[in-house]
């Protein structure tokens, strides 16, 4: 049941630290000395460092009800507690990290931005929607800025004799 147990245990084998606390466990446990669990440096700014500690509290954890506390030596309230601030510590950390990128482009962007796209790129968009929505009018002279929007009307001499079908459903084409 023992070695089943540590066989089981939630451990990172790519993180160095965490198997090296794993053997640390295994061998106390194996010798029959007391296993404790040191307090995370909370207000510590190494994100490596929490993400490691945290990690190595859980598999404390993890194994100190495995083993029904045999060998465990820990106050759960303290730990829990000391466990709580190391995580927020850890999450304020990771959030001051992130900046915003543009959605657009993937340039990094203010972290006060209310948008999510960049101005560049917004301007770039506005500009082309722009551009489609507006299409000269056939009396306008060249030159001369008169525009109306949406699309350009077909006339009606241009369908008539179209055997086409209508694209808009539960309309009927006019002859």
């Amino acid at each position: 049941n023992e070695i089943f147990g540590f066989a089981c245990a939630p451990v990172n084998m790519g993180m160095t630290e965490h198997l090296q606390y794993y053997l640390f466990i295994l061998n106390n446990y194996v010798r029959a000395a007391d296993i404790s669990c040191e307090d995370i440096n909370h207000q510590s700014d190494n994100i490596d460092y929490l993400e490691t500690s945290i990690k190595c509290v859980e598999l404390f954890q993890w194994l100190a009800r495995h083993f029904s506390g045999q060998h465990f030596s820990y106050d759960e309230k303290a730990l829990l507690e000391n466990k709580s601030l190391a995580i927020e510590k850890l999450n304020n950390l990771l959030s001051d990290k992130i900046v915003p990128n543009c959605s657009s482009c993937g340039k990094k962007m203010l972290p006060e931005s209310e948008y999510n796209i960049c101005d560049d790129c917004f301007r770039e968009r506005r500009q082309r929607y722009l551009h489609k929505r507006r299409v000269p009018t056939s009396g306008s002279k060249e030159g001369e800025k008169n525009y109306h929007s949406g699309p350009p009307h077909r006339s009606s001499k241009a369908n008539k004799g179209s055997k086409k079908k209508s694209s808009f459903r539960g309309t009927k084409k006019r002859r």
